[in-house]
């Protein structure tokens, strides 16, 4: 069996994939795989035993209000025809998002035996790769009709937390990594309260890791307010994530990604749909202010920035949140 399988979003999405891929290799061992996917591909740690042959390549279309946009989205879709080439050989084609972007990649690649999920209902939200359920149960859902419409084994539960587990016991065990930068704008929380976060979580003990990438800090003295800056490659991320006790994050790739290693998870959610984009799996809190009609939010600006949904979540509220969490009551006073 060869499978080309299409993720062409953020790296949130492939943290999400790579547990389908898992399980996907669990019902066919010997399968060549490959994955076609976007810039983020390029950055993202595959591990080595999914065997998987990635495919990186700069899609211009945006998840958010694309359609809305017909040039621009015109421009993408002859650009991905400049830039495909056709696949030899008998492919079958996995498009576990169900985006109809993806479906028009694989057309152009070549690909026409694309597994479809037949129990999911044709709306236009399902075309645009939409869904009222968490994106891990999507996947699942997709394995499951994969096997079916291939015959291929018997489905198997996806592989989760699919990076090998916990915090690492010992000397770091009272590192917190504040993650304060997500893949737009309105869901992220002021800068400064990540500044005020930071010291009150070192005043009761513990050691606190920022996260960069994208966000200006300009104007922050970042040596004086965390104990570490983190700024490198994902892979690094990972060894980082494996000494943490826990995890801040807004809704952001490094919550999902320290989800997938078992690593608790408080995450900030404001414009985003909690019931879909939650990190997975058990100890993890989601704190997200109830009253916003706009949700979920497709604006670039926010239309009440005083109120925002983010700007809303107080540090007192996460500090109160935190006596809650594995983990975070041993070893520190007053928490």
């Amino acid at each position: 069996l060869q499978f080309c399988v299409v993720e062409t979003f953020a790296l949130g999405d492939l943290v999400y994939l790579t547990a389908f891929l898992y399980g996907l290799r669990a019902v066919a061992p010997r399968a060549r795989i490959r994955l076609v996917t976007g810039l983020a591909g390029a950055a993202f740690a595959f591990p080595e035993d999914l065997r998987v042959e990635v495919t990186a390549a700069h899609w211009p279309w945006v998840n958010v209000d694309w359609w809305r946009r017909p040039l621009q989205s015109a421009r993408a879709i002859f650009r991905a025809r400049r830039t495909l080439e056709p696949v030899g050989g008998s492919w079958v084609g996995l498009d576990p998002r169900g985006d109809i972007r993806h479906r028009y990649l694989l057309r152009r690649l070549g690909v026409r035996n694309v597994v479809q999920d037949g129990t999911r209902p044709r709306t236009l939200a399902r075309l645009l790769g939409q869904s009222d359920r968490h994106v891990l149960e999507d996947r699942q859902q997709y394995l499951d009709a994969t096997c079916r419409a291939l015959g291929v084994g018997n489905p198997s539960t996806l592989r989760w937390p699919w990076a090998n587990g916990n915090g690492v016991a010992g000397h770091e065990d009272r590192r917190v990594i504040l993650a304060p930068e997500a893949g737009a704008r309105l869901r992220e929380w002021p800068q400064e309260r990540w500044i005020q976060l930071s010291q009150e979580l070192r005043s009761r003990g513990w050691k606190t890791e920022l996260v960069v990438h994208d966000l200006s800090w300009e104007g922050f003295d970042l040596a004086a307010a965390f104990d570490s800056v983190f700024a490198g490659s994902v892979r690094e991320l990972s060894e980082r994530l494996r000494g943490a006790a826990f995890v801040i994050a807004v809704d952001s790739f490094v919550g999902h990604y320290a989800a997938a290693h078992g690593i608790s998870v408080l995450s900030l959610f404001g414009p985003t749909l909690v019931a879909r984009w939650k990190p997975w799996g058990r100890n993890h809190i989601v704190l997200q202010h109830d009253g916003y009609a706009c949700r979920p939010c497709l604006q670039v600006r926010c239309v009440q920035p005083e109120t925002s949904c983010m700007k809303t979540i107080a540090l007192s509220e996460i500090l109160d949140l935190l006596r809650r969490m594995p983990g975070t009551t041993a070893g520190a006073s007053g928490t």
